[in-house]
C-alpha cells in the first residue's frame, strides 16, 4: 500500500487526471477499475474519478509496489536526463538573445517575460528551440546556481520554489501560458507550477487580464477606432480572412470566429502609424488581418502586408540575417541600424485585474494570482520603431 498526500500545487485538478499524472504508463481502465473495486480510495472513502482532490487529501493505492512501480516513470530516467539536459542547452543558446533582464516578474508560480521576435513560444517541429525550453533551462539554472536543487533534473517538471518532491517531477512541466507568433516580440506570461498553470489559462480563456499591443503599420492613421467582424482561419492553409458569406471549400476546414480590435493611434508619421490595440476577443492573426483590412498592413508582416510598401518604408534600414531573432533596443542609433525580423507586432502591456473570479476549474486562482493583483507589466518596442513614424 502507498499513500499520498495532494501538494498544493496539485490542488484543485480531478482525481482521475491527478492519478494519470501520478501512474503516466497506467492505461484508464485500469485507474478506473481500481477506483470501483476500492483499491484506490479518496480519504479512505470509495471515489469514481470525478472529485476534485485538495491540498492534504489521502489518496491510498491499495496495489503492489510492483504494480506502481510498473506504470510509473522514473524520476531520474534517461529520457528525463536527456530532456533536462536539452532545456539547460536552450536555455544557454537562448538566453543571450533575449537581452538583458528579460524577466518582468517572478514569484513561486508564475513568470513574466519579455521575448524577442524571432523565437517560437512553442515549439513546433522536435528540433525547434523555444520560450518553454528557455523556461525550463533558467529554472533549473537559477536553482543549480543557488544551491538549492540536489538534482537539476526534476526542475524541468516541478515547482522551483517552496516546497518540492520527487513525486512532483511527473505531474507538471513549467510552460507558456499565452503563445505569440514566432516573429511577434514582447510580454509572455510562464506558468512554474500546476496551479499557477491553472490560474492564468483560467484568467486568459476567461479574459481577465488586458493585453495591448503597440504595431507599426502603413499609411497615417490620425483616430481611433474599432473593426468587428467575423474571421475565417482555413486550416489548411494557415491563413485568415474576413468572412465574405463566400467558403467555396468545405466548411470543415474553415473555422468562423467574431474577433473585435480597438485600436488608436500612438505617433502618425507621413507614411507610417505606430498604434495600439487592444484585443477585445483573441483570435488567431486578428491584428495582422484586421489592419490590413482597413488598408494599413503591419510593416513587414510576410503574410497579410505589402511588399511593396515594405521596400519604400525599409529600404533604407540595415538589415540582420533572417536567422536572427530581434532583440530589444537600448540605445537609439541610426548607424548601427535595427535587428529586424517579421511584422512590426509587439505585446507591450498586460494588466491584471485588482481581484479575480475564481474559475470551476482553477481552484485557488485568486489566491495564486494575489501577488500581481492590480499591476500593469510594460516592455515597450524596439526603439527603432519611432524612427519609421516620423
Amino acid at each position: 500500500m502507498q499513500e499520498i498526500l495532494v501538494s498544493q500545487e496539485e490542488s484543485g485538478q480531478r482525481l482521475d487526471k491527478f492519478l494519470r499524472r501520478r501512474l503516466p504508463l497506467a492505461p484508464s481502465s485500469f485507474i478506473y477499475k481500481m477506483l470501483r473495486k476500492k483499491n484506490i480510495t479518496l480519504q479512505g472513502k470509495k471515489a469514481d474519478g470525478s472529485e476534485k482532490v485538495v491540498t492534504g487529501d489521502s489518496i491510498k493505492l491499495f496495489l503492489a509496489d510492483d504494480t506502481i512501480l510498473k506504470f510509473s516513470r522514473p524520476a531520474g530516467d534517461a529520457d528525463e536526463k536527456r530532456e533536462a539536459d536539452e532545456n539547460l542547452a536552450a536555455y544557454k543558446k537562448l538566453d543571450p538573445l533575449l537581452g538583458p533582464c528579460p524577466v518582468l516578474y517572478e514569484d513561486d508560480n508564475i513568470l513574466v517575460v519579455r521575448k524577442p521576435s524571432g523565437i517560437l513560444s512553442q515549439k513546433a517541429d522536435a528540433s525547434d528551440l523555444s520560450m518553454n525550453e528557455w523556461l525550463r533551462g533558467y529554472l533549473a539554472h537559477n536553482k543549480d546556481s543557488t544551491g538549492r536543487g540536489e538534482n537539476r533534473r526534476r526542475i524541468s517538471s516541478e515547482k522551483v520554489t517552496g516546497n518540492s518532491t520527487p513525486e512532483t517531477a511527473v505531474v507538471f512541466r513549467p510552460s507558456v501560458c499565452n503563445r505569440l507568433d514566432r516573429n511577434t516580440g514582447g510580454i509572455l506570461l510562464c506558468a512554474k507550477t500546476l496551479r499557477g498553470s491553472r490560474a492564468l489559462s483560467a484568467v486568459i480563456r476567461d479574459r481577465v487580464i488586458r493585453k495591448t499591443y503597440t504595431m507599426v503599420v502603413h499609411g497615417q492613421i490620425c483616430a481611433p477606432g474599432t473593426i468587428d467582424n467575423e474571421l475565417i482561419k482555413d486550416r489548411q492553409t494557415n491563413l485568415v480572412r474576413l468572412a465574405d458569406g463566400k467558403s467555396g471549400q468545405n466548411e470543415q476546414d474553415l473555422q468562423r470566429r467574431q474577433a473585435v480590435t480597438v485600436y488608436r493611434p500612438v505617433r502618425t508619421g507621413h507614411r507610417a502609424s505606430m498604434v495600439e490595440a487592444d484585443l477585445i476577443t483573441g483570435r488567431s492573426h486578428q491584428l495582422r488581418v484586421h489592419m490590413a483590412s482597413i488598408g494599413h498592413p503591419i510593416v513587414s508582416d510576410p503574410k497579410y502586408g505589402d511588399r511593396n510598401l515594405d521596400s519604400a518604408l525599409l529600404g533604407g534600414l540595415q538589415k540582420s540575417s533572417p536567422r536572427q531573432p530581434e532583440q530589444p533596443a537600448q540605445k537609439s542609433s541610426r548607424k548601427a541600424g535595427p535587428v529586424h525580423r517579421g511584422q512590426l507586432l509587439w505585446c507591450s502591456e498586460v494588466s491584471f485585474p485588482d481581484s479575480f473570479p475564481d474559475p470551476a476549474d482553477a481552484d485557488g486562482a485568486e489566491e495564486v494570482l494575489a501577488p500581481v493583483a492590480g499591476r500593469v507589466f510594460k516592455c515597450p518596442p524596439p526603439r527603432w520603431w519611432v524612427e519609421l513614424c516620423k
